[in-house]
């Protein structure tokens, strides 16, 4: 139809010019390209990515594929339904049952559409499966491309990989300039407020003030208000292959001179926010998730103001841990680690907060750099979850596996959380003072640039060591307390304002 229309209106003289119908017939070719369907091998990694299995479909047989370099498991394809061979699937591949609230796992053809039908899968030359029950574009290597067909007006867009440890894709051109335009008029029309998250069970204990960590302003933008907003909303489930029930409202965020969102993570770990049921019931108890961050860049920033993933290139550590060997945290403010991705109007960067198994990434800790003298930044954050935000909350269930997971527990009247950092230019050990018998036990290393929380008690009482030297004791007191070690190895109670 496209086509007919096109031709009749070339006969009438409708266009202005040949360069017009040029460019209608460009879109058209766009339009009506659907991506050629690859090899599964070319989507083989050296990387392991926990939660995503490559599948390469053939008319008996259905080879999986984990990583590069791994002989695959072969399966007969012998199968007379779809249920059949997901069976045969969990067998060969040992996938456990679905916890209360948790999605099914699911398979997706190369560009994200949902595969439910037998024949169906062995059409494909290769297929996904996901334990995670959402679409996730793989990663692959550092610089690998690959088009997502009917993202912009029906046309394709390039995701080119930044980083695989955590998942990071670039796209140009997402956002048109008019569009970012705007955007930025709507949000000036609107009363800008200084930025707020949730605070962690230890902030709120601790009455951590929010811009001690985060200065940037901030307000919402709702899809009702604007048909830019509306296409943009609809256009990032185009990319993301997930409805738009599952998108967060627009956080739009104005980043003035040396304004600043220190580090953190978009997804919610659950071992932070013990005592917090309805957090709790309102995650599904960790299965509903911010899934995928989309961040638009509204405007060009020449210098700073860039988007930094501190951890990146570091190991996915086994189970819910958030540190293992070769995982380290640098300090919150720190804006000269990792990846930095520049602002730059029109495109976005869309990572994954989440593994393809479900577990939290913690690896996708990132900051909002402070943009340079005379410099501004707008942007907003698309959250997308992994579960409708139209379900309601959870109910309380005593029994659920993640409370046993996440370490749930009541509040203790006289836990303390201690939370120590260090200036000092070498390893210091945190250790605990016996209270009878002043023996000394180590409960920590902070590495120079970090560091470390525990669990502790109302007066209880530690030091820190480094080289045979020893500091001052210092008690938990209160709900929580901080302090941060001094280049001289002093421990000073810690107000957020000291930098490192």
């Amino acid at each position: 139809l496209f086509w007919l229309n096109l031709c009749s209106h070339a006969e009438a003289n409708m266009f202005n010019s040949w360069a017009q119908l040029a460019a209608l017939v460009a879109l058209a070719v766009a339009i009506t390209e659907v991506p050629e369907e690859r090899a599964a091998s070319d989507y083989l990694s050296e990387h392991d990515f926990p939660g995503l299995y490559v599948l390469e479909p053939r008319e008996k047989t259905l080879k999986v594929y984990q990583r590069q370099g791994l002989q695959p498991l072969e399966l007969k394809a012998s199968w007379k339904s779809m249920t059949e061979a997901r069976q045969a699937l969990e067998v060969a591949l040992s996938i456990a049952p679905p916890e209360p609230l948790q999605l099914p796992w699911a398979i997706f053809s190369s560009q994200g559409r949902r595969i439910e039908d037998l024949g169906e899968l062995l059409k494909h030359r290769v297929a996904f499966l996901l334990l995670v029950g959402q679409w996730m574009w793989p990663a692959v290597r550092i610089g690998f491309e690959q088009s997502a067909s009917g993202v912009l007006g029906g046309a394709p867009l390039t995701l080119r990989t930044l980083s695989v440890r955590p998942v990071v894709f670039e796209v140009e051109g997402f956002i048109l300039p008019e569009e970012a335009d705007a955007a930025i008029r709507l949000g000036k029309s609107k009363q800008m407020e200084n930025s707020k998250g949730t605070l962690t069970t230890a902030d709120s204990k601790s009455k951590r003030a929010h811009n001690e960590f985060r200065t940037s302003t901030q307000t919402w933008l709702r899809r009702y208000e604007s048909k830019t907003i509306a296409d943009l909303d609809d256009r990032t489930a185009n990319l993301t292959r997930v409805p738009t029930d599952h998108n967060e409202e627009v956080q739009m965020l104005r980043y003035a001179e040396g304004q600043f969102y220190y580090s953190h993570n978009d997804w919610t770990d659950l071992v932070a926010y013990n005592g917090q049921r309805d957090l709790w019931q309102s995650k599904h108890y960790g299965w509903r998730q911010r899934m995928a961050t989309l961040f638009w860049y509204l405007s060009t920033v020449s210098k700073g103001g860039e988007t930094v993933f501190p951890k990146y290139g570091q190991p996915i550590c086994p189970g819910v841990r958030a540190d293992c060997e070769g995982s380290w945290v640098p300090h919150t403010s720190r804006c000269d680690v990792g990846l930095k991705v520049s602002p730059k109007r029109g495109n976005v960067i869309l990572w994954y907060n989440l593994l393809a198994d479900g577990r939290g990434d913690f690896n996708s800790l990132h900051s909002g750099c402070p943009p340079a003298a005379g410099e501004e930044k707008w942007s907003g954050n698309k959250w997308i979850h992994s579960k409708s935000l139209q379900e309601p909350s959870a109910p309380w269930m005593p029994e659920h596996p993640a409370l046993m997971r996440y370490g749930w527990k009541e509040e203790d009247p006289n836990a303390c959380l201690l939370n120590v950092r260090s200036k000092h230019a070498h390893a210091a050990q945190l250790l605990w003072v016996h209270p009878n018998t002043g023996e000394r036990s180590e409960v920590a290393s902070i590495l120079p640039g970090t560091e470390s929380a525990q669990n502790s008690y109302k007066g209880h009482a530690f030091v820190v060591a480094t080289g045979g030297a020893e500091s001052k004791p210092f008690r938990c007191e209160g709900s929580a307390s901080r302090f941060f070690i001094t280049e001289t190895l002093s421990v000073m109670p810690d107000q957020g304002r000291e930098e490192l």
